[in-house]
Parts: C-alpha cells; sequence; structure tokens
C-alpha cells in the first residue's frame, strides 16, 4: 500500500525532464521565429537601400537633362505672359516641344581647357 502512495502524485503530472524538454523546444521555435523576423528586416533594409539608390540616379539624370530648368524657364513665361490656368498644360506641352526641339539644334562642343 505504501508503494501506491508514493506512485500516486506521479500520475497525469509530467516529469520535469519533460518540462525542460517542451520548454527548449519553445525556446527553439521562438529563436527560430525571430531569425526568420531578422532576416525579413534585412532584406527590407537591403531593398530600401537599392531604392534609395535607384531615386538617386533618376534624380541625377533628371537634373542633367535640363528638364528642372526648362520648367523654371516655362513657369516664369506663363506668369509673365499671363496664361490663363486652363491653359497651363497645352502651354507648357508646346514649349516644352520647341526647348526640345532648340536643344537638338545646339552643336555639342568640347569644353574649353583653361589649364596650361
Amino acid at each position: 500500500m505504501d508503494k501506491i502512495k508514493t506512485e500516486l502524485p506521479l500520475i497525469g503530472k509530467k516529469s520535469s525532464f519533460q518540462n525542460k524538454k517542451n520548454k527548449d523546444k519553445k525556446f527553439k521555435e521562438k529563436e527560430k521565429i525571430i531569425d526568420t523576423e531578422k532576416e525579413k528586416i534585412d532584406e527590407l533594409k537591403r531593398k530600401k537601400i537599392e531604392n534609395e539608390q535607384e531615386v538617386k540616379k533618376i534624380e541625377n539624370t533628371i537634373e542633367e537633362s535640363g528638364l528642372p530648368i526648362a520648367f523654371n524657364v516655362i513657369f516664369s513665361e506663363l506668369i509673365s505672359k499671363q496664361i490663363m490656368p486652363e491653359n497651363f498644360f497645352t502651354y507648357t506641352s508646346l514649349r516644352l516641344k520647341e526647348i526640345g526641339k532648340e536643344i537638338e539644334g545646339l552643336e555639342v562642343k568640347e569644353p574649353i581647357n583653361l589649364e596650361r
């Protein structure tokens, strides 16, 4: 009878070894999730850097094309010639075409070397 009483508390309870094993398993699962999330964050950071570089390239291309200067000229003309707002788009598109033709007609010259 004494033997039965000592074994009864173990019925329905997991051993401490089994509890530790389950905790270790849950811990490893959480570590795996954390590692996966870190990889996702690193990938997002990499894509953000790539996107920023692409934006910089596009901005440089636009700047080198002279488009901002052309729009400044056209904006000044819109104001000085008192073009009505409903005609802004038409005027701008026509002027951009004209400016494009003017640029095509320019000769590309070698830069002057001032060094001796």
